[in-house]
């Protein structure tokens, strides 16, 4: 707890203090997290987390989403996704049109068009998947970085990957197409190798 106070002021991230919460009830999965606002912020620590890794472990992991939280990812992530519901709404709406006076519709909102509406939106889905996915692990290396230079921690950030590979059952080193369209975090490896290039 104290390790983790001393990093949010280093972070300068005001919290209210630190939190358990039960995770083993459900699941082997660790995590931490930053909830609340103003007054109300609060570093959650997943008990999974607390009583499987060393501290130095536990530190790289909470420092990630004070990292996370100091560069403003959350509303990075919040502005990309608002923008692409826009544009997705917006094609949607010309396809609709496109489509209710092919096929010699009344209106737009005809039940018929249903299928072929659907269609459109699960292919601007498979387009713009892997953009969005791509910004995510720019952000998730952005995060990786800064936490490495503000805890210096660089063997317990690789031992935290080489566990944390472990216990999510995660693929260290999937192939390349697959972590391109599906994956919004790098790879363990390519996390591993990062954090070894990296120096303070």
């Amino acid at each position: 707890r104290d390790k983790i106070l001393r990093l949010a002021r280093e972070f300068n991230i005001k919290v209210l203090d630190v939190f358990e919460i039960n995770f083993s009830a459900k699941t082997k999965k660790s995590n931490a997290a930053i909830t609340g606002w103003g007054d109300t912020r609060r570093i959650i620590l997943a008990d999974n987390l607390v009583n499987e890794f060393t501290p130095e472990e536990v530190e790289v992991v909470v420092a990630h989403e004070m990292a996370h939280y100091k560069l403003k990812h959350i509303w990075k992530l919040i502005a990309i996704s608002a923008a692409s519901t826009a544009i997705s709404l917006y094609i949607l709406n010309l396809a609709a049109q496109g489509i209710a006076s092919a096929l010699g519709m009344e209106a737009v909102f005809d039940i018929a068009l249903f299928p072929a509406l659907s269609l459109v939106f699960t292919i601007y889905g498979i387009i713009t998947a892997p953009i969005q996915n791509a910004v995510s692990r720019k952000l998730e290396n952005d995060a990786d970085a800064l936490a490495l230079k503000m805890t210096r921690l660089k063997g317990s950030f690789i031992s935290l990957m080489e566990r944390l590979a472990k216990v999510n059952l995660s693929d260290k080193e999937p192939n390349a197409l697959i972590e391109f369209l599906f994956y919004d975090h790098p790879s363990i490896a390519k996390r591993i190798e990062s954090a070894k290039r990296f120096s303070a």
